[in-house]
């Protein structure tokens, strides 16, 4: 089915032009991507005119108006078997990595390209944000690579072009991956327009809470715990070596308390690896969120993210509802992805 057929046919979706534009043009690039594979390289070099071709599209717009949404149905009906759909979070970690197997090359970016380029034609990065320079520092120069290995990029953000990484540490690095970005990808907005994760229609169980002894109780019955050992026993979790200390955990469950998990010095890698290994995961006592708690908001913001991106089942309990959880001045915008998130997430069943 292609991916106008897999739009249309979905009766959960409200009709919106500025999606259905989109899907248009995801379907034509699809097409001039399986068009391509049928000519050889060879014949493809000599008389194709590269000004002609797509090197992908640049995505963004406001959270909620289903930027993942859409690239996923492009990578999902787009029927090659050389393509990759990665978390930015995720991107990032197999690129450190990458660059860790290259270190004793002279240009150990470029070598995770060609790695790059050599299994995949297409890929996707979804939630693409830079927040270090030296995450800055290396997408700069990886962009460059890969469009150059004629790598197809096709990039969701909340950010346009011009506003990734404002007001970052040495910028100026940057500015030439933006400048990249603008001249070699197709830049699109989404179009304004509501938030629809809040209009998802939900049942059951509440999953997310304000936090107090009654949705203590309620959250441990429902998920088959025995309160008294949530009370008087720990768990401990180990994560790349490190001991994170659980309220409960099981095969697929691990509970935290906010302060375990994003309360002291965490990382995404730490998400990353929770994610893969637990299919639910709780999180009680979540404060409310002032300028004094802005790094363990940047690290709630992470660790929602992956657990979004990854499916996974999310239970919490939070002093205040989630659109007033965050009241900091660093992380706004940032944090209305997390809220527009959470309110999903506490309607999935």
């Amino acid at each position: 089915m292609s991916i106008r057929d897999t739009y249309l046919s979905n009766e959960d979706i409200e009709p919106d032009q500025n999606q259905t534009n989109i899907v248009n043009r995801f379907e034509e690039l699809q097409k001039e991507i399986i068009g391509e594979k049928k000519i050889s390289g060879m014949i493809l070099s000599l008389f194709q005119n590269d000004q002609h071709r797509s090197n992908g599209i640049y995505l963004w717009g406001d959270v909620g108006r289903g930027k993942t949404f859409l690239m996923d149905l492009f990578f999902e009906s787009l029927s090659i078997k050389e393509k990759d759909r990665k978390h930015f979070h995720r991107l990032m970690e197999e690129i450190h990595n990458g660059i860790d197997e290259f270190k004793d090359h002279p240009d150990p970016i470029n070598e995770v390209a060609n790695s790059i380029a050599s299994k995949k034609e297409v890929l996707c990065i979804d939630e693409f944000y830079v927040e270090d320079i030296a995450d800055a520092t290396i997408m700069a120069r990886l962009i460059k690579s890969l469009l150059n290995q004629r790598i197809r990029l096709i990039i969701t953000s909340n950010c346009k072009p011009d506003d990734l990484y404002k007001n970052g540490l040495q910028r100026d690095l940057f500015i030439p991956a933006i400048k990249q970005i603008k001249q070699s990808l197709e830049i699109t907005h989404i179009g304004d327009g509501r938030d629809y994760r809040h209009f998802i229609k939900g049942k059951g169980i509440d999953r997310i809470s304000i936090h107090s002894e009654n949705s203590m109780v309620s959250l441990a019955r429902h998920l088959g715990c025995d309160i008294d050992d949530i009370k008087n026993k720990k768990s401990i979790l180990v994560v790349r070596g490190r001991e994170i200390e659980c309220i409960a955990k099981n095969d697929r469950l691990a509970w935290f308390d906010f302060d375990a998990i994003c309360g002291h010095k965490r990382s995404v890698k730490d998400y990353i690896d929770i994610a893969d290994e637990f299919k639910t995961v709780v999180i009680t006592n979540v404060p409310l969120f002032n300028e004094e708690c802005e790094n363990e908001a940047r690290r709630f913001i992470a660790l929602i993210d992956e657990l979004y991106d990854q499916n996974i089942d999310l239970y919490m309990t939070a002093s205040r509802q989630c659109e007033d959880l965050y009241h900091g001045k660093k992380l706004k915008d940032e944090f209305r992805r997390t809220t527009s998130r959470l309110v999903k997430m506490s309607r999935n069943d």
